[in-house]
């Protein structure tokens, strides 16, 4: 993408939701996930690349950068993994 433009838009319905250099649309290449380990994964929060944790009755709900989402899984893997959901953020939701 960089080497095409060095701002870009999402317009939908005629209105522009999100516009930005590529650098600052990033964020539209995470992936939400939905984790449950057997130990406490304390300290991801400071994993790079991991966004807006919240931790809610056991399970924990947060944004990984597409790129760093492998370091993320070497992360949380050996801490036994019960539940594991990931889907990509959807634009829609913008």
């Amino acid at each position: 993408m960089e080497r095409l433009c060095d701002k870009l838009s999402i317009i939908r319905q005629g209105k522009t939701i999100e516009a930005g250099s590529p650098e600052e649309m990033r964020h539209l290449t995470r992936n939400t996930m939905v984790v449950q380990t057997k130990t406490p994964a304390g300290g991801l929060s400071a994993v790079k690349g991991v966004h807006d944790l919240q931790e809610k009755e056991g399970m924990m709900y947060f944004q990984v950068d597409g790129e760093e989402l492998d370091n993320v899984i070497r992360y949380i893997s050996p801490l036994g993994i019960v539940k594991l959901e990931s889907a990509p953020v959807c634009v829609k939701l913008l």
